[in-house]
């Protein structure tokens, strides 16, 4: 490629040298490697149109990059130009109710400066140091998404570069279907420049608690009854094994464990303490493992301790093959349930099951696709798996994956997906027209992000 054209325009940096592509060549997967033919790091916005036009003249296909905690290449191009959208991290004003960002904010910025006028995003990721444009690409999911659904339903107003380079403001009144296809668009319609974010009141401290079940269904029961009455500000839940032994499969053995469940509920409070014994009345756990009471920063922060163990003891470097699914409320414990006995429990060294009931927001996303119910359960299989032992993983983690879309679940789309082009127009079933229509009309030549969705004939 040559860049000359770009550099006319361009006021950012363009690197081409062997070492800069080879360092973003992976994704926080580790599954996939692309080299870029080029990585264009930005000035400004203005920077964004410029490349997003040229690249439109030219037919270079542009892939945009954030902090690359994708694990299926989302984040990376192969032979094309490599965006990094990490210098447009402004938080440019926080209001009463709203802030505006550029898409390379974290979100543990916003969440630090809107904390500090003790306000709050109503739902912020666990793992905060993604960007915000990233998980709007996606849809992001949090421990209130129990009753306030997904991260990108609280996005108010975007600014957009669309794959022609035009820039729009697009907002549920204006440009509706450009918002519409970008939130939870994966990229594929525009690229996302700046986000007007809802922000609620937050009191200024949260206490936690830890609750041991030792079956899934009273935790499920539990789950669905807290859904209801919202006695709790926060609600995520997780599987931990108790490995027993070893037991014969044909002529081999393999570990098997019990499976515990861990529910993690928060209220937050001011000076007056929360009642512990009416907000814990009726729930069937058999033992309240601890309280941790916070200032609410400490509780947003709550899992750094958790990634930055798994940094020093390496097994962030190792590959994370995450497959996550929303499944109907109905059949999720049966699927769990079936998945947890047959899942060697070593595989979790580094990683966790999550679960985290969710529920439908209102109005839908086009293209945020959900199973069926007004309540669902965001299934997580994350494990950490050092790359000599993917052969083995991979088709567990792959028939898990099978297995929940034929129990009427749906793929969440950040995580490892391996998808042909008839699954992927199964993932979106009746809205796939619609999305084709959409791609062809605000990225017409199909540069941005692709390879991804596979929806090219």
């Amino acid at each position: 490629m040559a860049f000359e054209k770009l550099k006319e325009g361009f006021q950012g940096q363009i690197f081409t040298d062997e070492e800069t592509l080879s360092e973003l060549q992976t994704d926080f997967g580790g599954l996939v490697a692309s080299l870029p033919a080029a990585v264009a790091v930005p000035s400004s916005i203005k920077d964004v149109c410029t490349l997003i036009k040229t690249a439109a003249a030219e037919g270079w296909r542009v892939t945009t990059r954030g902090m690359s905690h994708s694990q299926s290449g989302q984040s990376l191009s192969q032979g094309g130009i490599l965006l990094d959208m990490g210098p447009l991290n402004r938080i440019e004003r926080i209001g009463r109710h709203s802030a505006w960002v550029q898409a390379g904010v974290l979100w543990s910025d916003l969440v630090r400066a809107s904390l500090e006028e003790n306000l709050v995003p109503p739902v912020f990721p666990s793992y905060l140091d993604v960007t915000v444009g990233g998980t709007i690409a996606v849809g992001g999911l949090g421990a209130s998404s129990f009753k306030r659904g997904h991260l990108v339903q609280h996005v108010e107003e975007l600014e957009v570069v669309t794959g022609e380079g035009h820039t729009a403001r697009c907002s549920p009144d204006e440009n509706a279907a450009l918002f519409n296809c970008t939130r939870a668009g994966l990229g594929q319609f525009s690229i996302v420049t700046r986000a007007k974010v809802h922000l609620r009141t937050c009191a200024p401290q949260v206490r936690t608690f830890n609750l041991l079940y030792d079956n899934l269904p009273a935790l499920m029961r539990d789950c669905e009854l807290l859904m209801i009455e919202e006695r709790f500000d926060y609600l995520e839940a997780s599987a931990v094994p108790c490995p027993l032994g070893f037991k014969t499969m044909g002529e081999t053995k393999v570990q098997f464990a019990e499976w515990f469940y861990l529910l993690q509920v928060s209220v937050e409070h001011g000076h007056t303490l929360p009642h512990d014994d009416r907000l814990l009345d009726g729930l069937r756990y058999f033992r309240k493992s601890h309280v941790e009471d916070s200032r609410t920063l400490g509780f947003a922060t709550r899992h750094e301790a958790l990634y930055s163990f798994w940094r020093e003891t390496g097994m962030w470097s190792f590959t994370h093959p995450w497959v996550e699914t929303v499944l109907p409320w109905r059949s999720a414990g049966p699927f769990i349930q079936g998945v947890l006995r047959s899942l060697p429990p070593n595989l979790l060294l580094g990683g966790q099951v999550i679960l985290a009931p969710l529920s439908r927001e209102n109005p839908p996303l086009p293209l945020l696709m959900l199973p069926e119910g007004e309540r669902m359960v965001h299934f997580g299989l994350l494990p950490a798996v050092p790359r000599q032992l993917l052969p083995m993983v991979l088709p567990i983690l792959m028939k898990a994956s099978e297995l929940s879309i034929e129990m009427g679940g749906k793929r969440y789309l950040s995580g490892w997906i391996n998808f042909d082009k008839k699954q992927w127009k199964d993932h979106f079933g009746e809205r796939w027209d619609r999305l084709v229509e959409w791609k062809r009309f605000y990225d017409p030549k199909g540069i941005l992000n692709p390879g991804f969705i596979k929806i090219a004939d």
